[in-house]
């Protein structure tokens, strides 16, 4: 912003500079001399520091070198107009240039960061896959022999209890680490014709009890006679789960907060133009500005015990069947849209 403010002054500056010697010399001395020459000097520098702004530049200079041709008797009005003509012709094709390497460096500097981003998942991918390896089989074990001991532990006794801690627990491993796996894993999505309303209704008979218990109201809304979707219904309903879990914590953190207040997720599902959009919305504490450009990013993540793979991964399987993953956000909650190809 300040690098920005010192260009305009510099450019202010210099047509500052062109105006007041133009009318000194057409008005003051009466003669023309090549000075209208350093006119190109702002015209240029505006379009290499703001493309497609050098044309406005032009125009100002042209307007006053063609007034003093026409306020001074001793001036040529044709060569008058023929400068002006050329320094919008120069300012036209200044500013397209100027406009299409910023254009080029801008898709080169998003390529490159897409090509890092690649090389980082596949780094995850790599670790992820021998981390994998070294403690599935322990872990394995442990759980058999786990359930063993629950198989013959008395229910009342408090070995009990702890066993079935170390149970939870246990699953809490395996399923954080079938989560990486989803995530790492190269999938392609099997694409077939599916009915959103069922994908969701079955998203929320395996969440359901679990708002349910954290006091969440939960409302649908489906617009009459949905297109079909092209999609992978069990990606899409993970991509329906992961996002409703992030709002019942967003709802849950809000909570310890302010303590109880009312806490509702609506689903609202209608047809875009060749889209079909599910819009899923909470009452939670929103997103803040300076993080909400970085949620899709993997790893990123606010939370302590999270690794931050749910919402990249959202949108990468998103990505995947040709729909987009937006997001909106104040202080009365968030809402993530799901954009799906309408089934052809």
């Amino acid at each position: 912003m300040h690098e920005n403010r010192l260009k305009v002054a510099v450019i202010g500056i210099l047509l500052a500079l062109c105006i007041s010697s133009t009318f000194y010399f057409y008005l003051v001395l009466h003669t023309e001399v090549v000075f209208t020459h350093f006119f190109y000097i702002p015209i240029i520098l505006t379009a290499v520091w703001f493309p497609r702004k050098a044309i406005f530049v032009a125009i100002l200079l042209a307007a006053i070198t063609l007034l003093m041709s026409f306020l001074t008797p001793f001036s040529c009005s044709m060569h008058s107009f023929i400068r002006a003509v050329m320094f919008i012709v120069v300012a036209i094709f200044s500013d397209e240039l100027c406009y299409r390497k910023e254009k080029a460096c801008k898709e080169e500097f998003k390529s490159r960061e897409q090509m890092l981003h690649s090389e980082k998942l596949s780094t995850i991918g790599r670790l992820v896959t021998a981390v994998m390896h070294e403690i599935d089989k322990p872990v394995t074990i442990i759980d058999d022999a786990v359930k063993t001991m629950l198989s013959k532990t008395d229910k009342e006794s408090s070995h009990y209890a702890n066993l079935r801690i170390m149970e939870e627990n246990i699953n809490k491993i395996k399923g954080l680490a079938k989560h990486i796996q989803i995530f790492t894993i190269k999938t392609e999505p099997k694409l077939t014709s599916l009915n959103v309303e069922v994908v969701i209704t079955n998203a929320l008979a395996l969440i359901g009890e679990e708002l349910k218990d954290s006091n969440i109201t939960v409302s649908t809304h489906f617009e009459p006679d949905l297109p079909y979707i092209r999609g992978d219904s069990q990606q899409v309903e993970k991509i329906i789960l992961s996002i409703i879990d992030n709002a019942h914590e967003a709802m849950k953190e809000k909570e310890r907060e302010v303590g109880e207040y009312k806490k509702e997720l609506g689903i609202n599902v209608y047809p875009e133009n060749n889209f079909v959009d599910i819009s899923i919305s909470d009452t939670g504490g929103g997103i803040p500005k300076e993080i909400k450009d970085k949620i899709f990013e993997p790893l990123f993540t606010t939370k302590k015990e999270a690794l931050g793979l749910g919402l990249s991964m959202c949108k990468r399987i998103v990505e995947k069947h040709k729909g987009l993953l937006q997001v909106k956000s104040s202080d009365m909650g968030a809402t993530f849209i799901i954009k799906l190809p309408v089934s052809s």
